[in-house]
């Protein structure tokens, strides 16, 4: 009787943790919204960095991939912005297409 107990008890448990996985993996965010997290993020650092000049700088983000365009006003700034788009987290690359213009 004790082992049908611990059964019926382990049986139940499995089934709250799969259910628990299904309502996680449920609330996961999907890739658009992950994406459009990340563009957020990078648009924030650059406009932080650069004040003056980062409504010149366009971000878009597809499957974790961050693409810069637009114009940098130096290579240095050009170098802070790839900086600024890898360290958000969920990047995992940044093309630059960037042009630098003094």
């Amino acid at each position: 009787m004790a082992r049908k107990t611990v059964l019926a008890m382990a049986a139940a448990l499995g089934g709250a943790v799969l259910a628990g996985g299904a309502a996680w993996a449920a609330s996961a965010p999907s890739g658009e919204t992950a994406d459009a997290r990340i563009t957020q993020q990078v648009e924030h650092k650059l406009s932080r960095d650069f004040p003056n000049s980062a409504d010149r700088m366009r971000v878009s983000t597809q499957d974790g991939v961050v693409t810069l365009s637009g114009f940098a006003d130096s290579g240095l700034a050009e170098l802070q912005a790839i900086k600024d788009a890898r360290a958000v987290p969920g990047v995992m690359h940044v093309k630059d297409q960037l042009q630098v213009v003094a």
